[in-house]
């Protein structure tokens, strides 16, 4: 896998927030320098860097041009929120050797927090209801079709029925309620990468997708084996379309 290839995959598993598949990138002794921190040295580090980072604050990030130079790899980045940066990375035996990242952290810190005393700062999880007994469709659904791992309910919540599902900083509960009547109005809204690609898996799996533009972002509709309307969108960018 040559630099472009890599990063772009690097890409890929950051926008899963797939901290394993990340730190696979990295030679045993690589370095990760974003300059507005200190470098982090060595793959395990690395990866702890990451899982830190997504259980933080959720990111994304959208290509807007990957160069490759010999060993060089140079990504040009945004996020949805507008923030802008660059990285280096520097490939060896397919491997990440050296990394160096530019961003401003004030405009980072400026978009999505800390937040300062009495000021909400994050969404923690978001919750759906479910019909009782119903745990099996929602792992079909959730952890196989949409690709979100289950998680352990704390005993004591465990109880209740229901099921969790959580990838880094992305965590979405399902309760069950007696008198259970789908949300078919208000929704969740996920980010997708490769939305197009992502609508033919959603399809391969039997699940209907509406189309609904939006200025600046590709979107759609989906539900939930429940009912439970669910938005799926991708930022425009770097001439991403929807082909189905």
């Amino acid at each position: 896998m040559g630099p472009r290839q890599l990063v772009q995959a690097w890409v890929e598993a950051f926008n899963r927030a797939d901290v394993d598949a990340l730190a696979a990138f990295y030679a045993d002794d690589a370095t990760n320098h974003q300059v507005a921190e200190s470098p982090v040295r060595g793959r395990e580090n690395i990866r702890r860097m990451f899982a830190s980072g997504f259980a933080s604050a959720s990111m994304h990030c959208i290509v807007e041009n990957i160069f490759e130079e010999g060993q060089w790899a140079i990504l040009e980045w945004r996020d949805p929120n507008g923030l802008r940066g660059c990285g280096f990375f520097h490939v060896v035996d397919g491997r990440i050797s050296f990394q160096r990242g530019y961003w401003d952290k004030l405009s980072f810190l400026r978009l999505r927090g800390p937040a300062t005393p009495g000021q909400l700062a994050a969404i923690e999880h978001v919750q759906l209801a479910m019909p009782a007994g119903a745990e099996p469709a929602a792992r079909k659904f959730y952890q196989d079709v949409l690709g979100i791992p289950e998680v352990p309910k704390p005993p004591h919540l465990a109880k209740r029925g229901g099921a969790w599902f959580e990838r880094g900083a992305l965590k979405v509960h399902l309760g069950v309620e007696t008198d259970f009547r789908p949300a078919r109005k208000a929704h969740v809204a996920f980010l997708v990468a490769d939305l197009g690609g992502f609508i033919r898996h959603l399809r391969n799996h039997g699940v209907d997708v509406v189309d609904d533009p939006l200025d600046g972002y590709l979107r759609v509709y989906i539900s939930d084996p429940f009912g439970n309307r669910i938005e799926l969108m991708e930022p425009l960018g770097n001439g991403n379309v929807i082909r189905t």
